[in-house]
């Protein structure tokens, strides 16, 4: 078992690498950022808890910070990720300091589901574009990666990896004394060096305004700011979550610590309050009331009901707040935006409805979600036809299967059940308010979908992962951790024999529509028609009812062309030289909910014989 967690760690180190050398192929970036890169691999591999911290604070600035002097088009966060990932890949093969348990489990199986979804999409891929596939995905993934996200599964799933990846490394080394607290610390300085670069924005823009003060006012009450990336509710998720990190650093701190650390709490609060994500602004004081109010509610009957008073006037005086906050940019009312959040959710839930056991595709959330919208959703929000479903937990199910979902919720639940109970037992003060940080972002994530956004996401993982780690230091996993493990060895071995059945799903569902092999691009012939042209042999995905297409052979003499259906042959038909050919194919007879066919064409007497072929067309039934 323990060749086999090495040889696991070996391989993720070797995923990532390789996909980290598509930067050099990138233009305008050089090699300096290459050769940082390789140095904060170096220092994961040899001070994996330094490379932890360094992640979490340069993480939220990267992508901003890189833009500056090198090509802003490429995907920088997600790049420092993977060059950590190399470096903790290697020093986890040495296999000095285990994930604990109960979360290595949950998040194992996590992982393979993701692995399995993405093995489905990269299936149809090759269906839908043959022997080819392998030389598109090679260029995808090892030269244009950080660049291009035209392949919406290989980054949707890459993105959740190297998410899990991070947060079992973390709650590797989290267990050894200090780790959370050097994690916590790169928080807060992260979201310092971010809080800043933001005011800093806005305080050049309300300078160009005719009067300093009156501008800066109505900019930062009428606009929404983050300078990093255009995600508001994200960057709303990524500070709720550091604003509270730098809250406990600052409560657990003295002297000149406290004041510094209290003074990030504050600019991380300012940038909070200047993305104007209504969410992360009510989760993050719910989520410490929370956390403050559980340890009392357990000391006894009278004061669980004190504390149970005490929460519903808090949610209810957030209620309020929430509804008297402003507007800012382009943002719904408070109501209209629950509305749509919910009609979405509601989306989503169609999705599971059609697709329970795989799902719909890993990154097709967003292109699908028009077909599942209902007409009312579709009528007050016409963006939801092409719309995430700002709530993580949804996402996940509706594109990887329920099972991917309670897997994912089964991940994030054990790491905050874990961080509770650490935190109410030892009455950890520092704990307890990095718990209502997870917390908070963990909510604002059932409304919106922070951790598709790599910057948000990252810091989310490591710093759930140590507080994870954290809370089992020096425990003996209990009785039930050998059951979970037993659970999650069933799961993955279920995972794995199921994936023929996933890959036939997934080839099911697919959408093939003008998808064909080894033709050329549309022509139109000397008499108007518009048609392919292919050399000896064709592949076409075609509807699953009667259709009709015509076929003209491009030669001297007749030769027969072979039609084969589903693995089939469906027809044979001689060609005269020059002359259009009509050839209908009838509808499948055998039960078959795929949406599509794969027909094959060959000519027989030679495979070098070149023929048009026009476009499929419906047949009606007699």
């Amino acid at each position: 078992m323990i060749a086999i967690t090495r040889a696991g760690w070996l391989l993720s180190a070797a995923v990532f690498g390789a996909v980290l050398t598509s930067l050099v192929h990138v233009h305008y970036t050089g090699l300096l950022p290459f050769a940082l890169l390789a140095g904060v691999a170096v220092l994961a591999a040899v001070r994996p808890v330094w490379a932890l911290a360094a992640v979490a604070a340069v993480v939220p600035i990267a992508g901003y910070a890189a833009s500056q002097s090198w090509n802003p088009n490429v995907a920088w966060a997600e790049a420092l990720a993977c060059a950590a990932l190399v470096g903790l890949g290697v020093d986890a093969c040495r296999g000095r300091t285990p994930v604990p348990r109960p979360l290595a489990a949950p998040a194992a199986v996590f992982g393979a589901i993701v692995v399995a979804s993405l093995a489905a999409d990269t299936y149809v891929m090759a269906l839908a574009r043959g022997p080819a596939v392998w030389h598109e995905i090679s260029f995808a993934v090892g030269r244009v990666y950080f660049t291009d996200h035209s392949h919406r599964a290989v980054h949707a799933g890459l993105l959740l990896l190297e998410g899990t990846l991070l947060f079992a490394h973390a709650a590797r080394l989290g267990a050894a004394a200090g780790v959370l607290r050097q994690v916590a610390v790169g928080t807060a300085a992260g979201s310092s060096a971010a809080a800043l670069c933001t005011i800093e924005q806005l305080l050049e823009a309300a300078a160009r305004g005719t009067s300093f003060w009156p501008s800066l006012i109505d900019l930062a009450g009428r606009l929404r700011w983050n300078a990093h990336y255009g995600d508001f509710n994200a960057a709303g998720s990524y500070y709720a979550l550091a604003v509270l990190a730098a809250a406990a650093l600052a409560a657990t701190s003295t002297g000149a610590r406290r004041a510094l650390f209290t003074g990030a709490a504050v600019v991380t609060g300012v940038a909070l309050w200047l993305t104007s994500s209504r969410v992360a602004m009510l989760a993050a004081p719910a989520a410490a009331a929370a956390a403050l109010i559980l340890p009392r509610a357990i000391r006894g009957r009278r004061q669980a009901m004190t504390a149970a008073v005490g929460a519903a006037a808090v949610c209810a005086a957030l209620a309020f707040v929430g509804v008297l906050l402003p507007q800012r940019g382009i943002q719904k009312s408070p109501l209209l935006a629950a509305d749509i959040r919910l009609g979405l959710i509601e989306t989503g839930v169609e999705m599971m409805r059609a697709h329970p056991a795989y799902g719909i595709g890993l990154g097709e959330f967003y292109e699908r979600s028009g077909e599942f919208s209902s007409p009312e959703l579709l009528a007050k929000f016409p963006a939801a036809v092409h719309e995430n479903a700002h709530n993580n937990v949804v996402q996940i199910a509706a594109e990887t299967g329920i099972a991917g979902g309670l897997a994912f919720m089964w991940t994030i639940g054990a790491a905050l059940v874990a961080i509770a109970w650490r935190a109410t037992a030892t009455r950890d003060r520092f704990l307890q308010l990095v718990f209502a940080a997870l917390s908070a972002f963990a909510l604002t994530a059932l409304a919106g979908h922070p951790l598709l956004v790599p910057e948000a996401a990252f810091a989310f993982w490591l710093l759930a992962g140590a507080a994870g780690g954290a809370a089992f230091a020096d425990r003996t996993p209990p009785p039930r951790a050998r059951r979970s493990t037993i659970a999650a060895a069933a799961a993955l071995a279920l995972v794995a024999i199921t994936l023929p059945l996933r890959l036939r799903a997934a080839a099911h569902d697919a959408n093939f529509e003008h998808v064909a092999i080894g033709v050329s691009a549309w022509h139109l012939s000397p008499d108007g028609i518009r048609y392919r042209e292919a050399a000896g042999r064709a592949t076409f995905f075609v509807p699953a009812a009667a259709y009709k297409f015509s076929v003209s052979l491009r030669g001297d003499a007749a030769s027969p062309l072979e039609v084969t259906v589903d693995g089939r042959v469906a027809n044979v038909r001689v060609l005269a030289p020059g002359q259009w050919t009509d050839i209908v194919v009838p509808a499948r007879t055998a039960a078959n909910e795929a949406r599509f066919r794969r027909m094959d064409l060959r000519t027989v007497a030679d495979d070098r014989l070149v023929i048009w072929v026009t476009k499929d067309e419906p047949v009606a039934p007699r």
